[in-house]
């Protein structure tokens, strides 16, 4: 699962904190 490639997008901020809870999102 790729969060960069989600079609979600999220402030920098946020994204950085939800890489940080699930590295999954950030792979």
């Amino acid at each position: 699962m790729s969060g960069r490639s989600s079609g979600y997008r999220l402030p920098k901020r946020c994204r950085d904190s939800w890489e940080a809870r699930f590295p999954e999102l950030a792979a």
